[in-house]
């Protein structure tokens, strides 16, 4: 019972950030339309490592990177 417990939990983890940034693409507003269709496909085609790099490509393009460490 615990192991099925340890599956869930380590299979919500990478997809709770991907979930995030799917919404919080959506919602942003960009520059161009065509930006914010690259990176749902990024998001969606590399799940946990698109969304992570979405975050860091926010922080860096507002500048504070450093707020991420």
């Amino acid at each position: 019972m615990s192991k099925i417990i340890l599956y869930a939990v380590l299979l919500l983890i990478p997809i709770i950030p991907t979930f995030w940034a799917i919404i919080d693409v959506s919602r942003r507003k960009f520059d161009n339309i065509l930006l914010q269709l690259i990176w749902l496909g990024i998001i969606t085609i590399l799940p946990f490592f698109g969304a992570v790099g979405y975050f860091v490509w926010l922080k860096f393009r507002r500048g504070n990177l450093l707020a991420l460490l």
